[in-house]
């Protein structure tokens, strides 16, 4: 992917994301309910993080998805709320950097 526009990948990533069974990866079981939900894709570029969230929020205004990564460590943090806000899963586990790039 070396030369590839950063343009490119961007719309890579968003036709990936158009890919329902692809959500899996982010959602898990849950990735049927919420095939349709809005997400929003953030870049920390200073702490290097990646964060897809819900646009749909729970009764705290919390979004009621969360994927975090860091892509120097490979941590990985899913987060899954109730919609009312009662019920909060938090998943964390590590992958190997060196996959991220491969």
């Amino acid at each position: 992917m070396e030369n590839v526009s950063i343009r490119q990948k961007l719309a890579s990533l968003s036709y990936s994301l158009d890919k329902k069974e692809l959500l899996k990866e982010f959602w898990g079981d849950k990735a049927e309910e919420f095939k349709d939900i809005n997400i929003v894709v953030k870049f920390d570029t200073v702490n290097n993080i990646i964060r897809v969230q819900s646009t749909e929020v729970d009764a705290k205004d919390r979004p009621v998805l969360e994927w975090e990564m860091n892509k120097n460590t490979g941590h990985i943090t899913e987060t899954k709320r109730t919609a009312d806000g009662s019920e909060v899963s938090v998943r964390e586990k590590d992958i190997d950097v060196a996959t991220l790039t491969s």
